[in-house]
């Protein structure tokens, strides 16, 4: 799972940072911080995604730093959604999301996609891939 910033339009492309985990070791669970500039968010393996929240411009610093200060699971339990959690409460918590964003996402966290694609309803967005 990913945490996504102000993407913007370039061409057909939706463009944007990618903050997220990559699972390093399956035994034990490791993963490692990672962060992707100037990317094609709508990736190839991708089954959708959703808009947690909309923050303004001149707060793009504090969610960027509060995002990035969340260390990756390495605790053989977390796994990269528990992150995305984790970074939710991080911005909750420094009021650069809404009261009550946790509990909705962590309402969302071990759903499979087709369950949080009928549960979110016309907030999933299904990537528009070529091919």
């Amino acid at each position: 799972r990913d945490l996504h910033s102000f993407p913007t339009r370039r061409s057909s492309d939706l463009i944007g940072h990618t903050l997220h985990v990559t699972l390093v070791g399956k035994s034990p669970l490791i993963y490692m911080f990672e962060v992707r500039k100037g990317v094609d968010i709508q990736s190839k393996s991708s089954e959708g995604y959703f808009v947690v929240a909309y923050v303004k411009a001149s707060q793009y610093n504090r969610v960027y730093e509060t995002i990035s200060k969340e260390p990756a699971p390495k605790n053989n339990r977390d796994r990269c959604q528990d992150w995305v959690g984790s970074c939710i409460i991080g911005l909750e918590a420094e009021e650069l999301v809404p009261s009550g964003t946790s509990a909705w996402i962590n309402g969302l966290i071990g759903l499979p996609t087709a369950t949080l694609a009928s549960r979110l309803g016309q907030r999933w967005i299904k990537p528009e891939l070529p091919g």
